[in-house]
């Protein structure tokens, strides 16, 4: 391989399979990159070589549901608990010896969601994280019913986070509050994703 290559491969794991970007000796430590809302695997692409150069494997998956990872229909298919099942079960995979376990997680926007619940949930698989963007939603909502957003919006106000800026809108409410009204009207009257079609997000890059 290559200086500045990845290598991509398929993954089954947890019942589905996951497309999954690599770089750096097989037998090193793993650094698992979690990309965001929207994104890809690709979002790590210029952190690779060098976490590579540091000694350690560079993992990234596409995670279920985006990219060219497997997507199921059924909404609670996407539950913490079934994503970090997913991740357990890859680092099994590509551990020679069937290790669940990384030197660090590192999560963007919603991947760091889900690095925080990985070093709640798996201490001892995922003994580090670092986190980029979001804070962990969790401190003080152990227990509680009051739902995430509701917490994001009494905590950050009305117009701090994106998801509590356009939660009104509708389903395409996660990313028109940053566009111009005209892109907003456009977006809001969309029909290019059938109702009930299943929503891949953005394809990875060529």
């Amino acid at each position: 391989m290559l200086r500045g290559q990845s290598r991509r491969m398929r993954v089954p794991t947890n019942g589905i399979h996951l497309s999954v970007a690599t770089q750096g000796d097989p037998g090193a430590p793993v650094v698992l990159l979690l990309h965001g809302w929207p994104g890809t695997s690709h979002n790590w692409r210029q952190q690779m070589q060098p976490i590579a150069d540091a000694g350690f494997r560079a993992v990234a998956p596409d995670l279920r549901g985006f990219g060219d990872s497997a997507c199921p229909q059924d909404v609670g298919s996407y539950g913490i608990d079934a994503i970090a099942a997913d991740l357990l079960g890859l680092l099994g995979a590509l551990d020679p010896g069937g290790v669940r376990r990384c030197a660090a997680v590192v999560g963007h926007d919603w991947g760091a969601t889900i690095a925080w619940h990985l070093a709640l949930l798996h201490p001892d698989a995922f003994p580090a994280i670092v986190s980029l963007g979001i804070p962990p939603s969790f401190i003080g909502a152990l227990g509680s019913d009051e739902a995430p957003v509701e917490r994001m919006q009494a905590s950050m106000g009305e117009n701090f986070f994106y998801i509590v800026r356009g939660r009104p809108l509708g389903p395409l409410c996660l990313c028109v509050s940053v566009l111009s009204p005209s892109a907003q009207s456009d977006a809001r009257t969309s029909t290019a994703v059938p109702p009930g079609a299943p929503r891949r997000h953005h394809p990875r890059p060529r």
